[in-house]
């Protein structure tokens, strides 16, 4: 539909038509009311005209991003202005320096905060056409250059640190000069594959596989826990609907009925109990059948009104069979049978309020229930992207159901609208897909019928139910907006999948980290891993070959794997900095020595001599430490060079060197030369083994001699002054010692 314009006073109003409200949009674009009427005429008309067979997107793109900024514009470029009004130019000229310094001012206009690539997008995207179009319909004179607001393209642009595309990724957080910078001495888990940015390629894969297949399967368990619960509360409401039929409420409707004669136990002053009979109206939580009424009165709204805001609290206390404080007081509806019967966990069900659980009861969707449904949907069908999942309708205008059927019934195939692609895209549904859309079939069916009748234009959408909770506010229909964080969030919303799931943020997906696009490029990245086919990932996605290798694979894991490039390589330049001091460990991101020599071996191993000056620099700092020859080349000697986890890396401290040698000298007095050399059987090592090192240690502290070879092994002064430290310890940990035994087990019976 074309767009619309209406002016009132000094207000200039566009109304744009959205297919997803029943009212049209109301947006402000009084700024161009300083351009004069004919002008001002002309130039809304021949928009108007641009806008027709347009989406609601482009309509509302072009009252945002051209209209609105054109008539700021107009405010700011005073030479258009003649006799206190603006007038458009009339000659070759003027247009042509309208046009150039519009453009310019668009990218670099004041008091916006888009960066210049998003103006620039918007510019081609939005202004330049309708420039163009302008020019066609002879506003603008023929030959007039447009701006061409094009940037050069950016490898990888379209996937940054601060826009990570797949799940349990975090947004890049910019910091600030003042801010401190602190060592995180645990492991390090700020990326996909964790503290590993100096493990070997395939190892970093394997780990961003494991990483992104653990969170997708903690994802797809928390959404089968909330739909299953769901399911089962519809069914348990249906079950309590046939408990009070229609024929009931029609007999009780007839002869206008709306309390009972309930018989209640008291007890007098003395303490004793006697039965009284009071009158108490259907829907007082005194009643026994109290909320089996409460949901007949709301289905019964449902089936006969042709009111979509008939379930509000207002119209519902209007009935003679509830109070003037129905769902608004716990004392006047009752819950308690309710929440026995749901099968929500307290701390989920204490989320919603008494009508969301009634309407759960009932089968009526919230936009939490409908988050979850298109997320289940779109993790086993990517092919669906959000946009079209969100506004997806089950039936078109003439009423014929969108659901195909296929092998004799066996199979059904749901189809959805893509405008961007101007086509539909079918989806053979998988048996969780199915049993989602049936579950929505039936759910909806009531608010559909209602919507119907009402000539409500929401009725042939697939999501339909509760639009907005607010106080007293309840609308049936199709929400305008699905919003991400009803998912992820744990602050706005006080009922979202977050708050009923601790278990997503202690598995990485919390705010920033889960939304409708990360499922459905993960599902693609799960693709690719699964048959290592670009292919693959294009029929996964439904998107073409290109838009596939372009925008899903290879780029999300090339952005992790260039963050994995750039952190070795800042760790090596901090070990070639930092060699032979104290704070090495400090200062890099390795958690601890065992993780540092890994690291600088691997460095060792990997960059022979020869191939940079870094290379160069490492060889001279850590070959001989390592004993690793070049890749390919074999070691010297007649011992094969000991691999990294072979070597023993100690971090001294005055504690553990104290007790140390007060094992040492303990186990030379009571343990037997024979005990001495028993391996212990899950780890090999003997306690002869920490003799031999107390020993050495000790001797390494008190001898001021030493070789080079293990000069270059032990840090001497940080060594001797712990051992000073230590000495005095020993005593009081020999004492402690003496109090123990140690029996010989039988290896072959432990194992």
């Amino acid at each position: 539909m074309p767009m619309h314009f209406e002016q009132q006073g000094n207000t200039l109003t566009a109304l744009i038509t959205n297919p997803r409200r029943t009212e049209p949009e109301r947006s402000d674009i009084s700024p161009l009311l300083i351009l004069h009427s004919d002008d001002r005429t002309r130039l809304l008309n021949a928009t108007s005209q641009r806008a027709v067979g347009k989406t609601y997107n482009t309509h509302h793109g072009f009252v945002a991003d051209v209209l609105r900024p054109l008539g700021h514009y107009l405010h700011w470029d005073t030479v258009l202005h003649q006799d206190g009004a603006c007038r458009l130019p009339d000659t070759f000229e003027g247009w042509q320096r309208l046009v150039l310094q519009f453009g310019l001012w668009y990218i670099s206009r004041p008091g916006t905060k888009a960066s210049l690539e998003t103006l620039c997008s918007c510019g081609q995207k939005r202004v330049r056409p309708w420039l163009k179009f302008l020019q066609e319909d002879g506003l603008i004179p023929l030959g007039v250059m447009l701006p061409d607001f094009r940037l050069p393209e950016e490898q990888g642009s379209h996937s940054s640190p601060q826009n990570p595309r797949l799940l349990g990724e975090q947004p890049a957080r910019p910091t600030r000069d003042d801010e401190p910078i602190e060592k995180v001495r645990e492991p390090l888990d700020k990326t996909l594959a964790g503290p590993i940015f100096w493990h070997t390629d395939a190892e970093y894969l394997d780990q961003v596989e494991t990483s992104l297949r653990r969170r997708d399967q903690v994802l797809a368990d928390v959404l089968d826990d909330y739909w299953l619960r769901l399911v089962r509360d519809y069914r348990r409401g249906q079950q309590m609907l046939q408990q009070i039929t229609a024929d009931d409420w029609l007999l009780r409707e007839q002869n206008a009925i709306w309390q009972d004669n309930v018989i209640y136990t008291v007890n007098d002053k003395l303490g004793r109990q006697y039965q009284k009979q009071l009158s108490t109206i259907l829907t007082s939580p005194s009643h026994p059948q109290g909320h089996l009424w409460v949901l007949r009165i709301m289905q019964q709204q449902l089936d006969h009104n042709n009111d979509p805001e008939c379930l509000r609290p207002k119209a519902l206390r209007q009935h003679p069979a509830t109070r003037s404080r129905f769902l608004a007081n716990p004392k006047c509806i009752p819950i308690a049978s309710l929440l026995s019967a749901s099968t929500l966990p307290p701390q989920q069900a204490d989320l919603l309020s008494f009508e969301q659980l009634y309407h759960r009861f009932l089968g009526l969707l919230n936009t939490t229930d409908m988050a979850v449904a298109m997320a289940l949907l779109m993790r086993e069908h990517a092919n669906l992207t959000p946009e079209a999942l969100a506004g997806a309708q089950l039936l078109n205008v003439r009423g014929k159901s969108y659901m195909l059927l296929a092998d004799e019934g066996q199979q059904q195939i749901f189809s959805v609208d893509k405008p961007r692609a101007g086509s539909r895209k079918y989806a053979a549904l998988t048996p969780r897909a199915a049993r989602v859309l049936r579950h929505l079939q039936r759910a909806t069916a009531p608010v559909r019928a209602l919507l119907k009748r009402a000539g409500h234009p929401h009725w042939r959408y697939l999501l339909l139910g509760v639009t907005q909770v607010r106080t007293n506010v309840n609308g049936l229909g199709h929400p305008p907006r699905i919003y991400a964080g009803l998912l992820n969030n744990t602050g706005s919303f006080k009922f979202s999948l977050a708050r009923c799931y601790p278990a997503l943020a202690n598995a990485g997906l919390g705010a920033g980290t889960l939304d409708f696009s990360k499922i459905r490029h993960t599902q693609g990245v799960l693709a690719w891993f699964d048959k290592g086919s670009v292919r693959a990932v294009q029929k996964r996605l439904g998107n073409s070959y290109r838009v596939a290798i372009e925008h899903y694979i290879p780029e999300s894991l090339l952005q992790a794997w260039n963050e994995r490039i750039i952190r070795r390589f800042q760790n090596t330049l901090l070990v070639l900095a930092a060699a032979g001091e104290d704070y090495l460990l400090e200062v890099v991101d390795m958690p601890n020595l065992a993780e540092l020599h890994r690291f600088l071996a691997q460095l060792v191993y990997e960059l022979p001599t020869g191939r940079s000056p870094i290379a160069d620099k490492l060889q001279q700092l850590y070959a001989d430490r390592y004993r690793i020859d070049h890749a390919g080349q074999p070691t010297t000697g007649q011992e094969a060079a000991p691999m990294p986890d072979d070597l023993l890396h100690l971090r001294l401290s005055p504690n553990s060197l104290a007790l140390l040698l007060a094992y040492r000298q303990w186990a030379q007095q009571h343990i037997t030369p024979a005990l001495q050399s028993q391996p212990d059987h899950l780890t090999g090592l003997t306690p002869k083994h920490f003799i031999d090192l107390g020993g050495m240690l000790q001797a390494a502290a008190q001898n001021d001699d030493i070789g080079k070879a293990l000069r270059e092994s032990l840090n001497v002064k940080k060594l001797q002054r712990a051992y000073g430290q230590a000495e005095s310890k020993v005593p009081e940990l020999l004492s402690r010692l003496t109090h123990l035994s140690l029996q010989p087990t039988n290896t072959e019976d432990t194992a």
